[in-house]
């Protein structure tokens, strides 16, 4: 699951996918990157917010690219830390043909724009550790290849005491 996928914010009929209900289980929210293909939605039975992620429909357009993202779906749904954003579902959508993914959503900031204002010490050595954590929590499940900057990990509020704040690394 990579983020450079040449998807763009709308189906393969060319409408945009705000206000529709995609792959028979997700209501499209809004879109949450310029430009990109990452939405904020729900799941329709149960009202759960997740960050949905639609791909290009050209990766899955054959044997070998669907088996490669069932692969990396599968790998990904592996992953065991509080620092790295939980995998909720994926599938192929049946109308489209594009390959989509559900995360749990996040409300939070990039660590690049909360690292634009000068951090405490023990900040910016309690956000290498979570960050850390969740990386090598992505190696253990055998996730290879990760490409992560300060823009793409994001904190958010903790949900735990001991620590103002938590850091997560989104989809990879």
């Amino acid at each position: 699951m990579s983020r450079r996928s040449g998807a763009d914010d709308r189906g393969s009929s060319g409408a945009s996918l705000a206000g529709s209900v995609f792959a028979g289980q997700w209501r499209v929210l809004r879109r949450l990157r310029a430009g990109g293909s990452l939405y904020a939605a729900e799941q329709v039975s149960t009202g759960r917010p997740c960050a949905l992620r639609v791909l290009d429909p050209a990766l899955v357009a054959d044997d070998r690219g669907r088996v490669a993202f069932e692969a990396a779906c599968a790998l990904r749904a592996k992953v065991a830390s509080d620092h790295v954003v939980d995998l909720l579902d994926a599938g192929i959508d049946r109308k489209s043909g594009a390959p989509w993914f559900a995360l749990a959503f996040v409300d939070g900031q990039s660590l690049a724009a909360r690292a634009a204002t000068p951090m405490p010490f023990d900040d910016v050595h309690e956000a290498l550790a979570q960050l850390a954590h969740g990386l090598d929590a992505l190696r253990a499940a055998g996730v290879a290849g990760v490409s992560l900057t300060a823009s793409d990990a994001l904190v958010a509020k903790s949900r735990y005491s001991g620590s103002p704040f938590s850091v997560v690394i989104p989809d990879v």
